[in-house]
């Protein structure tokens, strides 16, 4: 087994662990009216508190997952890991179904086989024969200074901080999914260094282990102690950004695939300019990738799109029961000038599963 597939097979098996320790996360805090929406049904699917021991194994899944992904960034090209990133939400899906009372659609299986295809694209049709994995200390440091990352980094911030100014004008135009794309781009741009850190923290530990560096020395100590604090921070802002974003925008159904994809992209993009991992691809391989990458964005939609209620003929009428949802609406667009099209039929899952469980 060479360093790229132990790398892969230890990202898998992080994968598992960080989302079942989110599971179960969300079986214990998971609000009471999200669960009714969830499971359609108008009775909890479980209780709202469980026993310290639940929530200390949902913690230790997630710690072992993290050890797990630091490993293997040590061993495989950073691109490769983020695209495996879509193949963790099948473990998510997993857990909601067992969990939750989820319904597999056609879209959902139809979702993952795209993402399995994506994958194997991206990974089996790579050329790795003049790929290098293993980099020294030098080269890692020089990278941060090399002029395509550093040209990467200022765009990133001019678009981060063109899009702070941009928000505030799409609120007043109450484009709700144009907003949602901004906000979750800029958490993407940033929050996505820490895999760009993460590697490198994770390199610099097996060149020590390895015993080609002693970390002992004072500018290499230096040198990681900086990297863990940066990769800190960007850790917990990406953290932060989308817990805000998923409560801002939880009326948008695809937030959850918009956040992953970007994240993929930008990972992928952050990833392959730091360490190079683009160099050696032909136009056949870069062709390639570029279509497997479409593929898992395209599979993700579809893996976390909601099921449409049956019952699709809701009117302006029936949502005044929904008195909850009715702010939202407001804020949406004004109950006054909702045009006739949009009284004939909401599109807003919230809504339809929220008038269903009443109506019980």
């Amino acid at each position: 087994m060479n360093d790229l597939q132990f790398g892969v097979n230890v990202c898998l098996f992080s994968g598992f662990f960080c989302i079942t320790g989110g599971a179960i996360f969300d079986y214990l805090f998971q609000p009471e009216e999200k669960k009714l929406l969830t499971t359609h049904s108008s009775t909890p699917t479980h209780p709202s508190k469980g026993s310290p021991c639940t929530f200390f194994c949902g913690a230790a899944c997630i710690f072992i997952g993290t050890i797990n992904w630091l490993i293997s960034a040590a061993y495989a090209p950073q691109s490769i890991l983020a695209a495996i990133g879509s193949l963790h939400l099948l473990w998510k899906i997993f857990w909601h179904v067992w969990l939750f009372g989820y319904k597999i659609t056609l879209k959902n299986l139809f979702g993952t086989f795209c993402i399995a295809g994506g994958l194997l694209l991206i990974v089996f049709e790579r050329p790795v024969e003049n790929e290098e994995v293993q980099y020294s200390l030098s080269q890692l440091f020089h990278f941060y200074s090399s002029l395509p990352y550093v040209t990467y980094l200022t765009c990133i911030c001019i678009l981060y901080m063109s899009f702070s100014i941009l928000i505030p004008f799409v609120q007043k135009q109450r484009w709700m999914y144009l907003e949602a794309f901004l906000f979750s781009s800029q958490t993407a741009m940033l929050g996505t260094q820490s895999l760009v850190l993460g590697k490198t923290m994770s390199t610099l530990a097996r060149l020590h282990l390895e015993r080609l560096i002693e970390l002992k020395k004072p500018f290499n100590l230096v040198f990681f102690l900086v990297v863990c604090i940066f990769c800190l921070i960007s850790t917990f802002f990406w953290i932060w950004r989308v817990g805000e974003g998923r409560t801002q925008y939880q009326a948008i159904p695809c937030i959850e695939c918009l956040d992953q994809s970007l994240w993929i992209l930008f990972s992928m993009v952050s990833g392959g300019i730091y360490f190079q991992e683009f160099e050696h691809f032909n136009l056949h391989s870069k062709l390639i990738f570029t279509y497997g990458c479409s593929l898992l964005v395209f599979g993700m939609y579809f893996l976390t799109r909601e099921n449409e209620p049956e019952n699709s003929d809701t009117t302006l009428e029936d949502l005044k029961d929904a008195v909850p949802l009715l702010d939202f609406l407001a804020e949406k667009n004004s109950l006054e000038h909702v045009d006739e099209e949009e009284q004939q039929k909401v599109s807003v899952i919230e809504v339809f599963q929220f008038i269903s469980i009443q109506k019980k």
